[in-house]
């Protein structure tokens, strides 16, 4: 007597070799995606190291001369020494918690600095609460910035080094910098001010960090300086306009790769993957990475209405322009303003700010309408602004109103 073979076996062997087919099918897929976007990083890498020996060699040719090969060698070896340096695991552990903000509970209003207010309030960040921490911390990266400092006011054209920084993390130097400018304000040290804003401003050429989106923590500084009185309207103006020049989209800045979108991105990209030579991961999931990296270092952007980012600091650099030429108003009029308009007429935006700004604000936005002026006496006022982002968080935060006077020279 035979026992039939049960359906139900018949049937979850089909089902099993079914999802078995299926999951082949998928992984076949996933290997072919991982393969095809493994060979697309294998290409920028290869594309990096022939776009450099190209460089190299067309930069070696024009020299043809030994001691300016040299110069540019010694150069090169010098900033190789300072992208080791700024690496150490101190910097980015102490930069990290001088920008931190403080809970209600743990703030000593004691320590508070008076430039640091923030709309009424005294600001929460480590480094204005503790500027003893600050300034041992410059202290003791004093010359490491010294070296840096003097090696920026050294020739560098060089049509390969500029690409080569960039894509070797100097943005890490232009960042450790911008602690030098904080303790040179809070120390009052104005010959350290100029040194170590002129380059903070170099580096962000040499980074591929320009445009006004890279620059919100050094408009809080500038406005820092101005309460403090070691800037006045004169000397932050020209900084003003090094920044309004490179206008929202840094990659019309400085352009090392002669408009080559897929070079740039190549660069960056051999920048990025240099910090995960020895980590695993899937192509895919690197990629992704990269995009991330891509989309806050601001490579390659072109849109930038949607992004918030800009919206923020558009209005931090509208802040900061607006102050300036109140001042530069209350100066060339000697107090009796006529506003809004004496402001307006010496307001400069850059044209695409201006564009995001009305974009954001729903076609709702006049260069007036988000700030006012109250003259209480010539000379003497104060300026209030009303914005729709908020603007006072961060580590170098920026206040809403700010008590103006006829300020004399900066100190």
């Amino acid at each position: 007597m035979k026992t039939a073979f049960p359906k139900w076996v018949v049937a979850a062997t089909l089902a099993s070799c079914s999802v078995l087919v299926v999951l082949c099918g998928l992984a076949a897929q996933m290997f072919a995606k991982e393969r095809s976007i493994h060979r697309v990083q294998m290409q920028r890498k290869i594309l990096v190291e022939q776009r450099s020996e190209l460089l190299l060699h067309q930069v070696s040719r024009a020299r043809g001369d030994d001691s300016s090969a040299k110069l540019d060698s010694d150069i090169v070896r010098r900033w190789e020494g300072v992208l080791a340096q700024v690496k150490h695991p101190y910097n980015k552990a102490q930069a990290s918690v001088l920008g931190e903000e403080l809970s209600d509970d743990s703030t000593d209003s004691s320590t508070d600095l008076e430039g640091m207010a923030v709309g009424g309030q005294r600001t929460k960040v480590v480094w204005s609460q503790l500027p003893v921490g600050l300034s041992r911390f410059a202290l003791n990266n004093r010359a490491f910035f010294d070296s840096v400092y003097e090696l920026l006011t050294l020739p560098s054209e060089d049509a390969w080094l500029s690409p080569t920084l960039a894509s070797r993390g100097v943005y890490r130097v232009r960042e450790l910098v911008l602690w030098d400018v904080a303790n040179s304000l809070v120390s009052k040290d104005q010959e350290r001010l100029t040194k170590s804003l002129e380059a903070y401003l170099r580096l962000s050429l040499l980074s591929g960090h320009g445009g006004v989106v890279n620059f919100g923590d050094l408009i809080g500084l500038l406005h820092l300086g101005l309460d403090e009185g070691l800037m006045d309207a004169k000397t932050v103006r020209p900084v003003l306009d090094r920044i309004a020049e490179t206008a929202l989209v840094n990659l019309n800045v400085v352009d090392p790769f002669g408009g080559d979108q897929e070079t740039r991105m190549a660069f960056y990209y051999a920048g990025f993957s240099k910090q995960l030579d020895r980590v695993w991961m899937f192509p895919s999931l690197k990629e992704s990475m990269f995009e991330e990296y891509c989309f806050r270092n601001n490579f390659g952007a072109k849109t930038v209405v949607d992004n918030d980012l800009y919206f923020v600091t558009a209005l931090k650099f509208y802040t900061l322009a607006v102050r300036v030429a109140l001042l530069e108003a209350i100066q060339e009029k000697h107090g009796e303003l006529d506003m809004p308009g004496d402001v307006l007429s010496r307001l400069r935006l850059p044209s695409d700010l201006e564009g995001l700004l009305a974009t954001k604000l729903n076609g709702n936005y006049l260069p007036s309408s988000l700030f006012s002026y109250e003259q209480k006496s010539p000379g003497v006022g104060e300026l209030k602004f009303t914005v729709p982002r908020d603007i006072s968080s961060g580590a170098f935060p920026i206040r809403t109103t700010y008590e103006v006077q006829a300020a004399s020279d900066p100190k």
